[in-house]
């Protein structure tokens, strides 16, 4: 009988202790902290979330919002997929209350999803991805959408005082990027590299790289610019830090450059990892500048110096013909 109230309380204490290691990973927080006030309007961190998760795995992340309103807010998330496009039109596209093309809607779970904030204060949550068995090898991508709205007493304040000219929602999304283990479609490629134009008048120039994504994972490119005058002697570099294309889509990136003194012809050499299995590739741009400033002051020199000449040759052949 002792030995069998032994082993229950074991047991008892031993699911306390269970449950004390687990609930702080599971509970959100809600701590007031310094911030600037003035911003009025809130925060969402991570912006990116990038996790790579086995089939029939769950992974947990956090996700905080802070409140740098003046008010109190009232908070609300949603879930939505988003997608890429072929067109360009839009960096991403979400898909509201359907389902986009690489879905993880349903695999992405957040602790809350309605709570208020007073202002100054950041939430802590916890957020779940949890990848059933079975889930084919590739990418998902869903956001954690959050919307704000003042407090319903705030609100009905702030409407009588806007007069309809304040917006009072504010939504931001925080990306996920999940890729589920396995063997996945890597296939994207750089379509076009060019510059804003052959000739210019000053060294400001604009590049554009366009890369597509034909696989089913997002890729993300890197590389650099090197900017190289007519004897190939490098005079400028531009890196290009990793940026996300998303699968079955196309994205185009523009780059400035800002030379401090450029002078005739020059290239533009791109190379472009493709971000899988070392794929590099390159390509060349040409342009010409020609800063009219300068060449006014050239043309200037010359024709007083052709004056100069022209005149010493006068001088010269008066005194020249007086000697005779």
């Amino acid at each position: 009988m002792c030995s069998s109230r032994k082993s229950i309380i074991g047991i008892l204490m031993g699911g306390f202790f269970a449950l004390a290691l687990i609930s702080p990973a599971m509970a959100y927080n809600i701590e007031a902290i310094e911030v600037d006030l003035s911003a009025k309007d809130f925060l969402v961190g991570p912006v990116k979330t990038e996790l790579t998760i086995d089939p029939g795995k769950q992974v947990g992340t956090n996700l905080t919002i802070t409140n740098r309103f003046e008010k109190d807010r009232d908070f609300t998330l949603e879930i939505e997929d988003f997608s890429g496009t072929k067109d360009m039109s839009e960096l991403v596209h979400f898909w509201g209350q359907n389902k986009g093309p690489f879905s993880l809607r349903d695999f992405l779970k957040p602790e809350l999803t309605n709570f208020s904030l007073k202002s100054g204060q950041r939430i802590t949550m916890p957020v779940v991805i949890t990848i059933p068995e079975g889930t084919e090898p590739g990418g998902l991508f869903g956001a954690v959408v959050v919307t704000s709205e003042p407090t319903i007493t705030d609100k009905a304040l702030e409407e009588q005082n806007s007069q309809g000219n304040v917006s009072l929602i504010s939504r931001v999304a925080s990306l996920y990027f999940i890729r589920v283990s396995g063997p996945a479609k890597e296939d994207g490629q750089l379509m076009t590299f060019s510059a804003n134009g052959k000739f210019f008048t000053d060294p400001k120039i604009s590049f554009r790289t366009v890369f597509e994504n034909n696989g089913n994972v997002s890729l993300n490119p890197s590389g650099k610019i090197e900017i190289k005058n007519i004897i190939g002697s490098k005079v400028g570099e531009i890196p290009i830090e990793p940026y996300f294309v998303l699968p079955n889509a196309a994205r185009a990136v523009d780059y400035n450059y800002d030379g401090v003194f450029m002078l005739g012809y020059y290239t533009a050499n791109l190379s472009l990892n493709a971000g899988y299995g070392d794929k590099i590739e390159n390509k060349v741009v040409s342009f010409w500048v020609l800063p009219y400033k300068i060449l006014i002051l050239i043309v200037l020199i010359l024709l007083a110096v052709i004056f100069l000449i022209q005149g010493i040759r006068k001088w010269l052949k008066a005194n020249f013909q007086r000697r005779k």
